[in-house]
């Protein structure tokens, strides 16, 4: 794809790319790229949260580009793995997964333990949504292991949340349940609210407690993690749906549960992942086991 790195100089972007300024270690040419890097990402990332998934491909682009340019690969490496997992958010697996290769040993040559576990939480992320599940269950073992270890809240969350995910698909309930309470912990330490990934731990919460057939519970936590949702990426919002459309179907109420499907399944920022279980619930008979969902963090 054509590069469309071209900005006012009246943004502050466009002031990044058109500055003289002195950037100290880094020097003129290689600092003003180093920090519209920066800004790129940040633009790319936000436009992923919000579901401008068209904005954030782009931006993802500009800025590896600009990485390679000037030979960075320590911060490329973070760049990559978000990359890969926007791609994901597109259902777009294979390339997904080779950004998210390509990014790790840039981690691993720099050192970077926090970096490598990114590495291994976009990795585990993306082969558990293939169905590869042992394999992303050796990653995200790894990447909450770092996570424990150095207390950042990201690891510690989103490798909880999917390794809860990956126990109640084998019907390890008890094991799920115990992922999703130290995702809580974490997203709610310190009275530290909103957090941007407490919707997803929500929806985990409330697919334990189907599983163990209280609904009532099931329906509280989904619904919290609805009003939470606002607060985060715009398809935790569809995945909360999907799982008061699962409650629905336990209950037999077929019209409620096709009425949320039909929503979650023809929303544009639904996640691929989640877009697809909507469909299959869609075709599928009600005596028929559905299996519970992994959507994309």
């Amino acid at each position: 794809m054509r590069s469309t790195r071209r900005s006012s100089a009246s943004t502050p972007i466009g002031q990044f790319e058109q500055s003289t300024l002195d950037f100290t270690l880094y020097g003129n040419e290689r600092g003003r790229k180093f920090w519209t890097a920066h800004a790129y990402a940040a633009l790319a990332l936000c436009a992923w949260l919000q579901g401008d998934y068209v904005a954030a491909m782009s931006g993802w682009q500009q800025v590896v580009e600009l990485r390679e340019e000037m030979g960075e690969q320590r911060y490329c490496a973070f760049n990559l793995y978000n990359y890969a997992l926007t791609c994901l958010t597109l259902g777009r697996y294979a390339e997904a997964l080779d950004l998210a290769r390509r990014g790790l040993p840039y981690s691993q040559t720099f050192g970077d333990q926090i970096g490598v576990a990114f590495g291994q939480l976009a990795l585990g992320i993306i082969t558990a949504t293939r169905g590869e599940s042992a394999v992303a269950s050796a990653y995200l073992a790894q990447s909450l292991a770092i996570g424990r270890q150095s207390g950042n809240r990201l690891l510690l969350v989103c490798s909880s949340v999917y390794l809860g995910r990956l126990a109640l698909k084998e019907g390890a309930i008890s094991e799920a349940q115990i992922y999703f309470e130290e995702a809580l912990t974490a997203a709610t330490r310190h009275g530290a609210l909103p957090y941007l990934y407490l919707g997803e731990v929500l929806t985990g919460l409330g697919l334990a407690a189907l599983a163990r057939g209280e609904s009532g519970l099931a329906i509280d936590y989904f619904q919290q993690a609805i009003q939470q949702a606002t607060q985060g990426p715009v398809w935790s919002l569809a995945d909360a749906w999907l799982g008061l459309a699962q409650v629905h179907l336990a209950q037999a109420r077929l019209a409620q549960a096709q009425e949320i499907l039909v929503r979650v399944a023809n929303d544009p920022v639904t996640a691929a992942a989640t877009r697809q279980t909507a469909q299959r619930y869609l075709e599928k008979d009600d005596s028929q086991e559905r299996e519970p969902y992994l959507s994309c963090i």
